[in-house]
């Protein structure tokens, strides 16, 4: 095996767990059984069908932790049971891994050589329990962390730019924080210490908004002096930016660079899912899904600069500055951050969620996907992109899975109001269908159905 150089490396996971390739390849194709008769010049090729999907994967794990990075994807190589892998050139796919051989060469330099085999299992998310799908989405949710801080580092610029650029910034990063707060308390929490935890890390974020927005990249600046719990240091502490500087009795305080904010928006979106029912869950994840979606992009700014393919016969006066240029690249990266967790947690949300009837399960189906479109016509590369959107289809598998066991709902028109029991009856033919009828139609008494209200055909 020759050298491999780190830079030439990008990033993939399997079951969450992520690693490193240089070389990975599909092999698809029919099964093909070919015929060939005494006295005949052409054969017979007989389909038999799709082969199996096959993905050959050459990974690394390097660092000073490599060990336990193997230790890790050799566990989830040997666990049962289908996953998720995602490869930098590729969909997000469900697969059971056949082998991983892992070998280390001196000439690798402290690097650990993967090789894997993965067989596709596409027709094994169908028929899943709905409980499987909260945990492959969450997988889902964790893996991104790694590739949005990538992206948001890759992206940010906190060098470039009149004053304004950073209090913008800033003040994003404060309104997030400052939501995340509200939305804590404005909604009955399922775990009073996690949402106490929540609301902590979120005033924390919030006094160091600054910092964020501006970190000395030279080295690691404290938050603040309130420190952030320490069970928000175990979910982010291995993520990129994130530094222990101090310990003390009630938590640790971390030092950060810019993209240090990601895993803490990835933390508080998480948490605040988690505190919460499911219906409130879901339309608090809906408003920050929604998080300053109406922003000027970079590209409407970029449209306005003057250009030898579009010439101007007189001089606008709204040019933008290098600075609007910066401040919109800026704000579109933590806007974007924010939205793709929020969405990504909402997705998580609506998985797991009881549908009455099919209209509210095509409903949810229908505005997770139009949500999620919004956040990924703004990204400008797949990887992100794709990363993002496996929630996505997970959600709608979900759903639509849900919607196959449910009975469809009919609208009746009556000529006057009858009680509950009566259409008990006449509908069904068993009157302890009275008070389910009732309560889906939230009537003041069973005694005095609307004349217009919904039923289930069986």
């Amino acid at each position: 095996m020759s050298c491999v150089a780190l830079d030439d490396l990008v990033p993939a996971s399997f079951r969450g767990v992520p690693f490193e390739v240089k070389h990975d390849a599909g092999t698809y194709g029919r099964r093909i059984a070919l015929h060939e008769y005494p006295m005949r010049d052409k054969p017979y090729p007989e389909d038999m069908g799709e082969k199996a999907q096959k993905f050959e994967v050459t990974g690394y794990v390097s660092g000073d932790n490599w060990i336990a990075k193997k230790e890790a994807l050799v566990a989830a190589c040997r666990a049962r049971g289908p996953s998720m892998l995602q490869l930098p050139a590729d969909t997000p796919k469900f697969v059971v891994c056949n082998h991983i051989k892992v070998a280390r060469n001196v000439d690798t330099s402290g690097m650990l050589e993967c090789t894997m085999e993965f067989t596709a299992a596409d027709n094994m998310s169908f028929g899943m329990p709905l409980g499987a799908f909260e945990g492959l989405i969450g997988t889902a949710f964790n893996t991104a962390i790694a590739i949005l801080t990538t992206y948001y580092d890759d992206g940010y610029s906190s060098d470039v730019g009149l004053p304004y650029v950073q209090a913008n910034q800033t003040n994003r990063i404060a309104a997030f924080a400052q939501d995340i707060a509200d939305l804590v308390g404005s909604y009955p929490s399922l775990n009073t210490a996690l949402s106490t935890d929540v609301t902590q890390t979120a005033v924390t974020v919030y006094q160091a908004a600054a910092q964020f927005a501006s970190p000395d990249r030279k080295e690691s600046v404290t938050l603040c002096s309130l420190p952030i719990p320490a069970a928000v240091i175990a979910f982010v502490g291995d993520n990129e930016g994130i530094t222990a500087t101090n310990t003390n009795g009630t938590g640790i305080t971390v030092g950060s660079g810019a993209s240090a904010v990601v895993p803490l928006v990835a933390y508080l979106i998480g948490r605040l899912g988690n505190s919460l029912a499911p219906d409130d869950a879901i339309t608090a994840l809906t408003t920050l899904a929604n998080f300053s979606v109406g922003e000027t992009s970079v590209a409407s700014l970029q449209n306005r600069i003057p250009s030898p393919l579009r010439p101007l016969t007189t001089l606008p006066s709204n040019i933008p500055s290098p600075s609007d240029i910066t401040d919109a690249t800026n704000g579109s990266l933590f806007c974007g951050i924010v939205r793709s967790f929020a969405l990504m947690k909402l997705a998580q949300a609506i998985a797991t969620k009881t549908f009455r009837n099919r209209v509210e399960a095509i409903q949810a189906r229908a505005n997770v996907v139009e949500l999620f479109s919004v956040q990924v016509d703004m990204f400008d590369e797949d990887l992100t992109a794709n990363a993002v959107l496996t929630a996505r289809d997970l959600a709608v598998t979900a759903v639509t899975q849900q919607m196959a066991t449910l009975v469809p709902v009919i609208t009746i028109t009556a000529p006057q109001s009858m009680p509950s029991l009566y259409w008990a009856n006449r509908l069904y033919e068993d009157l302890y269908r009275a008070e389910p009828l009732a309560d889906r139609n939230d009537v003041a008494s069973p005694a005095f159905m609307p004349v217009i209200f919904e039923a289930l055909t069986s």
